[in-house]
């Protein structure tokens, strides 16, 4: 064989021990990649099984914090209000006093007789709580209201600074017929003086048991 022959022998050998080198830093390539491959598909795999994992967690076991949110009620049937305070709605309306001109003509006039009877020492106002107890008291007699000497006293709590700012009659009447719930329209019913006569005693007695 010449020898440029040998040498071309030679270079074909080399040229396929290159190639194979090549071929098997490819292969070594391709199997790093797959393995790579694998290994994150094995990561992203173990890391979806956590989250399903803590998706059924919760579901299953719920934090303290989820079970004490409250929900939104389907409807105000399902509202609950037992042991919530409700004021009372109060109307415009409704805070005024009444004035005398709404008062019937025999609630006025009863009103007024019995202001200048415990207008005591005539002064045309009602400038004591003693003067004031003893006009409610016979009130509450003449107009036949269910009331004992306590709810008297009770109703009464909210005019001590009547000392300080006495009460003409149309003030006293606005106070009077709303705290003891007198109707506006109030008519006396069909008595005897023997009746009259009896209220005073009844009067004179609860007067005097204060």
């Amino acid at each position: 064989v010449s020898e440029e022959a040998q040498n071309s022998i030679k270079a074909g050998i080399v040229r396929t021990q290159m190639e194979s080198a090549v071929s098997e830093e490819a292969q070594n390539s391709i199997k790093a990649g797959i393995v790579r491959t694998q290994m994150e598909s094995a990561v992203s795999e173990e890391a979806q099984n956590r989250v399903r994992a803590a998706i059924r967690s919760e579901i299953v076991h719920p934090t303290d914090q989820q079970q004490h949110e409250p929900t939104a009620p389907d409807s105000i049937d399902e509202v609950s209000f037992e042991g919530v305070w409700n004021p009372p709605v109060r109307t415009a309306a409704a805070e005024l006093p009444p004035k005398l001109e709404d008062l019937s003509g025999e609630l006025r006039q009863l009103l007024q007789d019995c202001f200048e009877r415990y207008d005591l020492d005539r002064s045309g106002n009602i400038n004591s709580l003693h003067e004031l107890r003893q006009l409610c008291t016979n009130l509450v007699l003449k107009l036949d209201l269910e009331m004992s000497v306590e709810e008297i006293a009770e109703r009464m709590a909210d005019a001590n600074g009547i000392v300080e700012d006495p009460w003409e009659l149309g003030k006293f009447a606005g106070w009077f017929v709303p705290t003891f719930e007198v109707p506006l329209d109030w008519v006396p019913e069909d008595e005897s003086e023997e009746e009259d006569d009896k209220d005073d005693e009844d009067l004179f007695a609860v007067v005097h048991s204060i």
